[in-house]
């Protein structure tokens, strides 16, 4: 199977999630070395990190930042790209001569 995985991420059973750049694919491997396709959607995930409270938070490069529900096996924006813009032009310091 073609795969570009990246974002390895634990939950607290033991879990590991990650994603599939290329193909917009979230995998789960479980403690037992069994793969299950968690969600595959339009976009390119590019890391991916579990929350304590277990909802996913991918990075995506054509979505911005997304909320990966592992329970309910579904995906939302939480920041697109233009937000994350205008966050990006308010951290960065001013520039000085």
């Amino acid at each position: 199977m073609d795969c570009f995985i990246e974002g390895p991420s634990f939950d607290k059973s033991g879990d590991l999630y990650v994603v599939d750049i290329p193909f917009g694919r979230i995998f789960r491997i479980s403690r037992d070395g069994i793969w299950s396709l968690i969600i595959e959607y339009d976009g390119w995930p590019i890391g991916l990190k579990i929350a304590p409270d277990g909802r996913g938070l991918v990075a995506d490069y054509m979505n911005g930042l997304m909320e990966l529900d592992p329970q309910r096996d579904t995906i939302s924006p939480l920041l697109g790209q233009p937000q994350l813009r205008v966050l990006q032009r308010l951290q960065r310091p001013a520039y000085r001569d």
